[in-house]
């Protein structure tokens, strides 16, 4: 986190020193509001973002900028507004109307998220959140057979959406052991997509309590992309391995933090730092097998650096 925030500061700096020189550098004001969004300075990237476009009125990035600062704001109607205004400069403009259909969806307006997705799809087919992004809002209209297909063109074209499969493939003993798989999940809309790949022998909808009820039952437990819902894992950890034979193997990503054991950050969703989770794989009887960092999506266009972990029971 220091090395990261040196390079900020240092990329400040730079953009600063660059703006004595050349005071109506639109773009200098545009670069140096990214550094300070990303410091977590929105007011001042803002300003950053306005002078940019006093200076270049038509300069469709700098309003792309100032949605992603709103959309993290949860000002969602003005980022929908920016994006809109970026989009009318340039109508190509795949990351504005990628992110255009992230701020409609969070308003739940899904049939304009899904335009939007399709805007940018149409823009860049290669684009695997854009893929991800519009599987999501398949779901949400229910289309589950479509939400399928966009999910696996997002695998296909990004391997580290799969990345977690992939670290436990490298475990054939877990696999072969394993005759039948149970799936649980809060949402029911998810399981229905579940169900459709025909991967699952029985699907719970549920929440990880329900292993508290088949204890020493399973061999594997993989949980992706949940537990940035969960900040306190110790229950959680409790309830896996009491679910597992001695043994078993337990797959799951999170998203990482340097410092604290876990925090809650702007974007609602927990941060787990490996220190942390290194202590309780400790105390709840799990060995390290492998902990990989990787990309484990993006939020807002941007990479969400996380771990990929696998622990043993033993």
């Amino acid at each position: 986190m220091l090395a990261k925030e040196n390079r900020l500061d240092q990329a400040a700096a730079h953009y600063k020193r660059l703006l004595v020189l050349n005071p109506d550098l639109a773009e200098a004001h545009n670069s140096l509001g990214i550094v300070l969004a990303d410091q977590g300075k929105s007011t001042k990237a803002m300003a950053c973002f306005e002078r940019a476009l006093a200076l270049k009125p038509d300069y469709a990035e700098a309003y792309y900028n100032q949605g992603l600062v709103m959309k993290k704001e949860s000002r969602l109607e003005e980022a929908v507004t920016r994006y809109d205004r970026a989009l009318a400069i340039k109508p190509d403009y795949a990351e504005a109307l990628n992110n255009r259909g992230n701020a409609l969806r969070s308003l739940n307006r899904p049939a304009e998220a899904l335009a939007s997705y399709d805007g940018a799809l149409a823009v860049n087919p290669k684009d695997p959140e854009a893929w991800n992004n519009r599987g999501i809002i398949f779901i949400d209209l229910a289309r589950y057979a479509e939400a399928t297909d966009d999910f696996d063109k997002a695998i296909a074209l990004r391997a580290d959406f799969a990345s977690l499969f992939c670290l436990l493939e490298r475990y054939d003993e877990a696999g072969a052991a394993c005759d039948k798989a149970l799936g649980i999940d809060i949402s029911s809309n998810m399981l229905k997509i579940a169900r459709q790949r025909q991967v699952y022998d029985k699907l719970v909808c549920g929440e990880i309590a329900f292993l508290k009820t088949h204890a020493k039952t399973f061999d594997l437990a993989v949980a992706s992309d949940v537990f940035v819902y969960i900040g306190d894992l110790s229950k959680v950890f409790h309830d896996v391995r009491a679910a597992l034979r001695e043994g078993g193997f337990f797959g799951f990503s999170v998203e990482a933090s340097d410092d604290q054991d876990f925090v809650l950050r702007t974007t609602r969703r927990y941060a787990h730092s490996r220190t942390y989770l290194r202590k309780l794989a400790e105390d709840h009887g799990f060995v390290f097998e492998t902990i990989e960092s990787q990309v484990i999506r993006q939020q807002d266009g941007l990479d969400v650096v996380g771990d990929l972990v696998i622990l043993r029971s033993a």
